[in-house]
């Protein structure tokens, strides 16, 4: 049973590296180092998941990361927190399992970090997780790029937010769309052409000043 849980989180963890949810990572490396150092200690056994939301957001947008907490042993108590449960196991018993799933974290996030994220998953993660269609007190935002040149001209992006998200939250996502907009003539170009050009290329942070937007439509639902 102990091997079909390893062989669990390394899928999880593996799946993680291929949606580059860093995050998620770097979070479950932190809850499992805790455990593999203070593996005595009942504390480090629960995850404050119902007041945390810092927590609650990484776990939230992340599948994967709940259920490589799920292999390793949490469930969600009564409480709404996630609560490890031992199965019948000594401490002593467990400190291989969280050997393991340390290990496979580490691997994980060196093979993540080896290689940079696309702009579109870095905006992503920089911004809060997109609640769900439908769900009581989203607002979808739809914005129209108004300037900018033919690469951003008459662009549309959209995106829901919760109530508790801020306008900064929304400036980020807008601003963020309109730089993978106009970087990606220019990352297209370096992928298929090595030489260096001859013709001045305008700065992103030129074309993104030269830029304007305006919102297409805002509906709560």
């Amino acid at each position: 049973m102990a091997d079909a849980h390893v062989a669990s989180m390394e899928q999880r963890a593996n799946n993680m590296v291929a949606q580059r949810a860093e995050p998620a990572l770097r979070l479950l490396h932190t809850i499992v180092t805790s455990l593999h150092e203070n593996a005595a200690d009942p504390r480090y056994r629960r995850l404050p998941y119902s007041t945390n939301r810092k927590l609650r957001s990484v776990l939230d947008k992340s599948t994967e990361g709940q259920a490589f907490l799920m292999a390793l042993g949490y469930r969600l108590d009564r409480t709404g927190d996630l609560t490890l449960d031992l199965r019948g196991r000594s401490v002593d018993g467990v400190r291989p399992l969280y050997s393991s799933a340390l290990s496979t974290l580490s691997r994980a996030l060196q093979q993540l970090t080896s290689s940079p994220a696309p702009r579109e998953v870095q905006l992503d993660q920089s911004l809060p997780p997109q609640p769900a269609e439908g769900s009581a007190g989203v607002t979808s935002v739809t914005v129209k790029f108004v300037k900018g040149g033919p690469d951003l001209h008459g662009a549309v992006v959209s995106r829901r937010f919760d109530a508790g998200d801020t306008l900064r939250d929304v400036k980020r996502f807008v601003e963020g769309s309109m730089e993978i907009k106009l970087a990606r003539p220019r990352d297209e170009e370096a992928a298929f052409s090595s030489s260096s050009s001859s013709s001045a290329a305008v700065p992103a942070q030129d074309a993104a000043a030269a830029a304007d937007y305006q919102p297409v439509a805002r509906a709560q639902q």
